[in-house]
């Protein structure tokens, strides 16, 4: 057998193999990338929390408050010491609640659950849970809003840090990091809004989170 009839089996069998992967390379182009068309089948889901649902109640915790280290003005918060945050939450046009105020401190924070530990010792160790709550109920519907104004509380009269309404329909389930207005007294302004149908061992875990 010549030398060019030995080599013409490896000659049709390169061929077949180009061939081949021809046709593969070509049907992938059509197809496209398997990740794209997998993601594109069943997208990630979002991770962004939802707005707050009209008709529905909400518990709304100022969660966290920063006060710049001076006034809008320039001048001290206190002669020797850091602001005392006091802060007021407003609904319809009434003030529905008061956080326990925080004495010299540039950040102030609060927890959901405001617990009375002499309450519990004389209660035999039960607790009100919808009263050891640190947050007002507000229920949502379009357009409607709630003043917020955190103050330096002082003996004689209180200095405004900043008073802001925020749109509730705007807000998201869970932590909301609000840039305060330009010219006020604040650096950073956290409010958590948890949804009231929330069971107790949830509202724990969220206690337990900083």
């Amino acid at each position: 057998m010549s030398f060019a009839k030995r080599l013409l089996p490896l000659f049709w069998a390169v061929l077949t193999v180009g061939v081949v992967a021809g046709v593969v390379w070509v049907g992938l182009q059509q197809i496209g990338p398997p990740t794209v068309a997998a993601n594109a089948a069943h997208p990630a889901p979002s991770t962004v929390p939802a707005f707050l649902r009209a008709g529905h109640d909400y518990y709304v915790l100022v969660k966290l408050v920063e006060f710049n280290p001076k006034k809008p003005n320039g001048g001290s918060w206190d002669t020797t010491s850091a602001p005392d945050a006091k802060v007021l939450i407003s609904w319809h046009g009434q003030q529905i609640f008061a956080l326990p105020q925080r004495e010299d401190q540039l950040i102030s924070t609060w927890d959901l659950f405001r617990v009375n530990v002499m309450d519990i010792i004389r209660s035999g160790g039960s607790v009100d849970i919808a009263s050891a709550i640190n947050a007002p109920i507000v229920r949502v519907e379009p357009g409607e809003k709630i003043t917020i104004e955190v103050r330096d509380a002082d003996v004689i009269r209180d200095d405004v840090a900043m008073k802001v309404d925020l749109q509730l329909d705007e807000l998201r389930n869970g932590e909301n990091d609000i840039p305060p207005p330009r010219g006020s007294g604040l650096r950073r302004f956290i409010v958590q809004v948890i949804d009231r149908e929330t069971s107790l061992s949830d509202l724990v875990a969220l206690a337990g989170k900083r």
